[in-house]
């Protein structure tokens, strides 16, 4: 018996959500962002670049895992 009473097949898994859709949109939507600050800053800040690639590399990570 899978959660609920529903009854699963021998080789059907049952995906558990670790967070919400409402909440992924945002930090997607966020990660996109950086992204684009980040090539946009390449030729204006260095640094601001390599800031904005770390942070969007980090809450990649983080949205993957």
């Amino acid at each position: 018996m899978g959660p609920g009473g529903i009854i699963l097949e021998p080789n059907e898994k049952v995906l558990l959500a670790t967070r919400p859709l409402f909440l992924w949109e945002p930090l997607v939507i966020i990660d996109i962002l950086l992204l684009v600050l980040a090539l946009y800053f390449t030729s204006v800040q260095p640094g601001l670049m390599v800031f904005s690639l770390a942070v969007f590399a980090l809450l990649t990570l983080w949205l993957l895992v």
